[in-house]
């Protein structure tokens, strides 16, 4: 706790600190750089007000001695008038030359009957045009310019007529002088706003915000330890108040919704044991009612079979010697003999499947084997076949024989389903699932499905919910003994998985299994039980 509010005030001052810090620096550059401005804008006007006296002083004395411009610059006045701008108006360097540039009058006597190589005087003279303009130096301080004098070139008129020109240096060192204590006194003014910004806008934060904020974290605290029935004081009538308010009716309504959903559990607790004697109820009453059925079934599937065997045998036994007729007798035992192996083989399987080798296996390799054995039938001549597997699946530990007999009985299934006059095909895919949650058919999340679509008939609604049973059937009699889903339903179960459909009367029937990806040491291999039954 304490170092939340530490924490919190410290960040919030920091924070509007740097703010206010970079405001402020930013207002003193601009300032500064303004200030800055104006001095050399003023400095410059000052200038050409120089030069302007010095040229009016020059046409004065020209009016009062008609002598030339070049025999007056020579004169003792115009020496004194130069040296008094050199040392009273501030410049450092000032000449007056002709129109040729040749100087005429310098405060730097060495310079006198020379010849200026100066363009921008030239320019000056020529054009017509007074122009100061700024010369930099090589270091500038610390957010101001680096310029250090100004330098002016301006034409003289005497009498309407351009007689020369003047050239003038005037250094902005104690210009620069002056900025830097200005820039002292500014970043000064920055570091005193700040510290009086950190004490009392701590002071006033820890009092308006943290301590409030604090007070709601200790209560959130107890509450989360299951303190519900503890409340904030509202104190205030701003974002924090209201928050605290809100916190409030949080609370009370929590405490509410935790009363009402403990008892909901409590009937739900009695719900639930209620149910489940329920359940266990109809699920011993379904599981008499199958074995009934079964058991009806069965002995109504092999009591046809004897009956006509024993018929046969009865003509046989009439009969003294063997005709044509007694040979197709013969095969109808046989027949008949065949059709009761299947269905008790089809009860034992259903019963307890035989136990088969887990090897690795590819699950696509076995549809593609089921299909090819099938494609060439008889029944299939007439049907399309298609395949979309996916590459991305592995190998499995399964029984390969079980998922081929899924495989073939879904597959003679779907060829009984197909309608005369209508597209016959049948589609058979694979894919691996993420379902993202766990249920009672696996404990991983990756899992393989394979469908089994084809364009049918479709499954009467009412049948839907009795097509794994043993012995339901949709068959004409003597065509199906209604065990193979049954038994697939069953093989599917024992890997784990799960099997569903989805139909349209009238459109067709989608078988879908669901497999979780099982790596190697998840199955107990088994030997295979070859011995007779």
């Amino acid at each position: 706790m304490k170092r939340i509010k530490k924490g919190l005030r410290k960040e919030i001052v920091t924070d509007i600190t740097i703010l206010l810090v970079a405001a402020l620096l930013i207002v003193g550059i601009i300032l500064l750089k303004v200030t800055e401005h104006l001095l050399i804008e003023y400095r410059s006007q000052d200038i050409r007000v120089m030069v302007s006296s010095i040229e009016n002083s020059i046409s004065i004395i020209m009016k009062n001695n008609p002598i030339t411009f070049k025999e007056i610059m020579k004169e003792s006045v115009i020496t004194r008038l130069i040296g008094l701008f050199t040392r009273e108006g501030g410049f450092s360097d000032l000449s007056i030359v002709d129109n040729g540039l040749t100087v005429l009058a310098s405060s730097r006597g060495e310079l006198i009957g020379k010849t200026f190589k100066d363009p921008f005087l030239l320019k000056s003279i020529n054009n017509d045009i007074s122009k100061v303009r700024k010369e930099k130096g090589k270091e500038a301080p610390f957010f101001l310019s680096n310029t250090n004098k100004l330098i002016i070139t301006s034409p003289i008129y005497i009498e309407g007529r351009i007689m020369g020109g003047i050239r003038g240096e005037m250094s902005l060192l104690d210009l620069r002088g002056i900025l830097i204590n200005l820039r002292g006194l500014t970043f000064l003014y920055i570091i005193v706003d700040a510290l009086i910004f950190i004490i009392f806008g701590g002071i006033l934060l820890s009092k308006s915000v943290v301590r409030p904020i604090q007070r709601l974290v200790e209560a959130t605290e107890r509450v989360s330890n299951g303190d519900l029935g503890h409340r904030v004081k509202v104190e205030d009538d701003n974002e924090i108040g209201r928050l605290s308010y809100a916190f409030n009716q949080m609370t009370e309504r929590l405490r509410e919704k935790t009363e009402s959903l403990e008892r909901h559990i409590d009937l739900l607790k009695k719900r639930n044991i209620e149910l489940k004697e329920a359940r266990d109820e109809i699920m011993r009453s379904e599981r008499l009612a199958a074995i009934g059925r079964m058991a009806s079934g069965v002995a109504h599937e092999i009591g046809n079979p004897l009956g006509a065997i024993n018929g046969y045998i009865n003509i046989l036994s009439s009969s003294k010697e063997r005709t044509p007729e007694d040979i197709d007798s013969l095969r109808r035992i046989e027949k008949e003999v065949d059709r009761i192996d299947e269905i008790v083989r089809g009860l034992l399987n259903l019963a307890t499947p035989p136990n088969g080798i887990i090897t690795d296996v590819d699950i696509n390799q076995i549809l593609r084997e089921s299909v090819e054995l099938l494609r060439n039938q008889k029944a299939f001549h007439n049907i399309g076949m298609t395949l979309n597997l996916s590459d991305k699946i592995p190998y499995m530990r399964l029984d390969g024989h079980k998922i081929e007999q899924v495989a073939i009985n879904l597959l003679l299934n779907s060829a009984d389903a197909m309608v005369e006059g209508r597209e016959k095909r049948i589609v058979v895919s694979s894919e691996i699932i993420n379902h993202g949650s766990r249920d009672r058919f696996s404990d991983d999340d990756k899992q393989v499905r394979l469908t089994f679509s084809d364009t049918g008939e479709g499954i009467r609604e009412e049948d839907i919910s009795r097509i794994f049973d043993p012995f339901f059937t949709t068959k004409e009699p003597g065509k199906g003994t209604g065990l193979g889903l049954s038994i697939c339903h069953r093989i599917i179960e024992d890997m784990g998985g799960r099997i569903s459909v989805s139909t349209n009367r009238g459109e067709g029937t989608s078988f879908e299994i669901v497999i979780p990806v099982k790596e190697r040491g998840d199955y107990i291999v088994q030997e295979e039980d070859t011995s007779s039954r």
